[in-house]
């Protein structure tokens, strides 16, 4: 199913009640006005239904459910999701978005009213899109992350971390909960498209004041001219502490 315009009240990817294996559907929608966009899999109570998946890259949609995987290419994105090709790049409006296995966020100016967070979050940081002011995620209402919560990041080749660097990854309109456990871990940036999944840096999330932004601040990054290694215990160390202190300078 592809919607590129106008209005559409449902769209589905994959609905025959008597099949026995439905795979392989996508909704894409990159423009235009979807009421609710499905791509049944398991979470519609089908175990027959997988790989099913809703990629949205332009318009606005009140309800993205029931898909394996739900890919959201927010303004900025140029590149490949899962067959798109070249997308130019517009905010996005969702209302609810769940019921699926993971979310993938790439870009910026997400906007969306209800955010499922039992699920998979997988945060694409794009090059040059995201600071500290320029959240990849608007929520119109609260937001749980719960302890069991999966979080991965990644970013482009090209983009250089120094340890300070921070990122609002979601921007609250009201109140947010964080589970203690998910900002007391270390968080792996991942280099873009590695299959090796080279580390890039190490952050940490944090939580502003009024529990309205959630950051994610690099704490140790690697240097973009050195083939990138474990390093040793002690200068992990030391960057680590250079990483602390560059935050206080910037609070």
């Amino acid at each position: 199913a592809i919607v590129t315009g106008g209005s559409v009240k449902n769209v589905c990817g994959a609905f025959f009640p008597n099949a026995q294996s439905i795979t392989g559907n996508r909704v894409l929608i990159s423009g235009g006005n979807v009421e609710t966009a499905r791509a049944y899999s398991q979470h519609s109570s089908r175990e027959e239904y997988s790989d099913n998946v809703i990629i949205m890259s332009g318009g606005s949609a009140g309800a993205l459910q029931f898909a394996e995987r739900i890919h959201l290419a927010g303004a900025g994105f140029n590149g490949t999701i899962e067959g798109v090709e070249n997308i130019a790049g517009q905010a996005l409006e969702c209302g609810s978005v769940g019921l699926c296995d993971s979310i993938d966020i790439y870009g910026s100016q997400i906007t969306a009213t209800s955010l499922s967070a039992r699920v998979a979050l997988n945060f694409h940081l794009m090059n040059g899109l995201l600071t500290e002011d320029t959240p990849m995620v608007t929520l119109g209402g609260t937001l749980t992350l719960s302890k069991d919560l999966t979080l991965s990041f990644d970013a482009l080749d090209s983009m250089e971390w120094k340890p300070g660097d921070s990122v609002t990854l979601v921007n609250a309109k009201e109140s947010m909960g964080i589970a203690t456990e998910l900002l007391a871990r270390e968080y792996n940036i991942y280099r873009y498209g590695d299959p090796a999944k080279t580390v890039m840096a190490t952050a940490r999330l944090e939580l502003n004041q009024d529990n309205t932004l959630l950051m994610l601040t690099v704490l140790w990054a690697a240097l973009a001219s050195i083939a990138l290694k474990e390093p040793a215990t002690g200068t992990l160390g030391l960057l680590v502490l250079a990483g602390l202190a560059a935050r206080r300078r910037r609070m």
